[in-house]
């Protein structure tokens, strides 16, 4: 309280505290519009989930599920991130949920919750390299298959990194080599 008298009496006293409040309100306000504008809003498919960004694509990779009850498959759309404009629609017959890329291969990767599996698609192409089945038992009452949700690339090692739900939480380290899924291997960690 005494720095602040101390300010106030240089600069004439109390008349000060009302030009700072109002200068300090005038410029949360502006930072505050500057925000606002530069928000972009675009409308992309049904069920976003979620999304990568390719630097060396200068491109964002968002997975879509599209309708659950009248679409089989899903859509990953690319986009250009200063517009957010879609720039190529990639087609997938399994829906697409969780997302990751590995930046060295350009290889983007979705995990397929409904379908247990896992998908590699070229960032270049939009051309699908392989799918990889995680665990092929039928979801019943009793079954609960492993259920694919975040997904983490390391580029320096070519290995994807799920977690999955089903009878428990589990995470797996994927090993994607080439574009044939018979060379992929993966462990559980």
């Amino acid at each position: 309280m005494n720095a602040m008298m101390t300010t106030s009496r240089k600069f004439g006293g109390r008349a000060v505290y009302p030009l700072l409040l109002l200068s300090s309100l005038m410029f949360s306000t502006s930072v505050l519009a500057q925000t606002e504008t530069e928000l972009l809003r675009k409308p992309v498919g049904k069920g976003a989930y979620e999304m990568v960004y390719s630097q060396g694509e200068n491109a964002l990779y968002l997975a879509t599920s599209q309708s659950r009850k009248l679409d089989k498959g899903g859509i990953v759309y690319r986009l250009d991130p200063q517009t957010l404009d879609i720039t190529q629609i990639i087609h997938n017959d399994i829906k697409p949920f969780g997302a990751a890329i590995n930046t060295k291969t350009d290889t983007l990767y979705f995990g397929n919750t409904t379908s247990n599996s896992l998908t590699a698609i070229d960032g270049k192409t939009g051309e699908v390299k392989g799918r990889l089945v995680l665990d092929a038992r039928k979801r019943s009452d009793t079954v609960k298959p492993l259920a694919p949700r975040e997904l983490v690339a390391d580029a320096t090692t070519d290995t994807v990194y799920i977690t999955g739900l089903g009878e428990s939480s589990v995470v797996l380290g994927c090993g994607w080599q080439g574009s044939d899924p018979a060379h992929h291997h993966h462990r559980n960690r």
